[in-house]
């Protein structure tokens, strides 16, 4: 299946990028909030040159525990935030809710892991698959779409309803709208799911996919 690869791809890609960041990274000496050094281009909205999100002037960038990753995840799909991830009937983010810097009074551990582990952004990505897999299903069963408006069930070519459910998800996780390079990737994506998958789980799968895609983007998991 088309979005078990591009799973596998991104948890790799997500575990290096967690191999160097902690939960609270704080600044030192004279360089807190970002004074005292030279300034970089500021993420207020504007975009670099390249047409991709300016940098942030600011060395204090964190990494969403796991009540802030669950909040933001069931505003940006309009699910309930305990309805995002199901494992044998029950929360999943219990599960995970060490391993995403959360702490347990019952095992006794009251202090945050300092940095993430190993599991944690396999723990993210199966949080951001499950939660977009039940928007998808809600979306496609018959019900008023929330996000995923119009999209053909077994078409692979990239139409506007495509964008459109494109453009909410950037909203809704990042607060923007996305690129012209955006857009391109996830018609690719389609391109790819259309050669891979057949008859009407098409939509389904390119949905699913490109709503994982962006929760699980770093502008999504860091903060």
């Amino acid at each position: 299946m088309a979005h078990r690869k591009i799973l596998s791809v991104g948890i790799l890609g997500t575990a290096l990028m967690l191999a160097g960041c902690s939960w609270f990274k704080k600044p030192k000496g004279n360089n807190a909030g970002g004074r005292g050094q030279k300034q970089t281009q500021s993420v207020t909205g504007a975009l670099g040159d390249n047409g991709e999100p300016g940098l942030s002037n600011r060395s204090n960038i964190r990494f969403k525990k796991v009540y802030l990753l669950r909040n933001d995840f069931a505003k940006a799909l309009q699910l309930p935030p305990n309805q995002l991830c199901k494992e044998s009937g029950k929360d999943c983010l219990g599960s995970y809710n060490i391993v995403l810097g959360g702490v347990d009074p019952n095992m006794m551990l009251y202090s945050r892991i300092e940095q993430p582990v190993t599991t944690s952004p396999i723990a993210v990505e199966r949080i951001a698959l499950q939660a977009c897999s039940r928007r998808v299903n809600l979306d496609f069963g018959g019900g008023k779409p929330l996000i995923f408006a119009n999209i053909p069930a077994s078409g692979s070519t990239f139409e506007q309803s495509h964008r459109d459910a494109v453009q909410r998800l950037y909203q809704n996780f990042l607060q923007r709208d996305p690129t012209d390079g955006d857009y391109a990737g996830h018609e690719k994506l389609l391109d790819s799911v259309g050669s891979m998958v057949s008859g009407q789980e098409i939509g389904k799968v390119w949905a699913q996919t490109a709503c994982w895609m962006v929760a699980t983007q770093l502008e999504s998991v860091l903060y």
